[in-house]
């Protein structure tokens, strides 16, 4: 039996933005798209989202595929992880 990976993965992106301004990421060339503006954005929190973790079942989440996990400040850590 075979699993389409969207079946086994929920994307979730908690925090966008940052500071880095990589020629080639990814996640800079989308930040217009969901609306984090600047070339160089800082990192923001989005902490409403936490509520889409709360399931029923066991969810694996792709977390960071808007920022980079080592901008992320220590209290947004605690609650994503917690």
């Amino acid at each position: 039996m075979t699993a389409h990976i969207k079946t086994l993965i929920r994307n979730l992106n908690i925090v966008f933005g940052c500071p880095d301004g990589c020629e080639l990421c990814y996640a800079r060339n989308s930040c217009g798209y969901y609306h984090t503006s600047g070339e160089n954005p800082q990192p923001v929190f989005h902490e409403r989202k936490l509520e889409l973790m709360r399931t029923s079942e066991p969810t694996n989440f792709l977390l960071n595929g808007m920022s980079d996990l080592a901008y992320w400040k220590q209290p947004w850590r605690s609650k994503v992880f917690g």
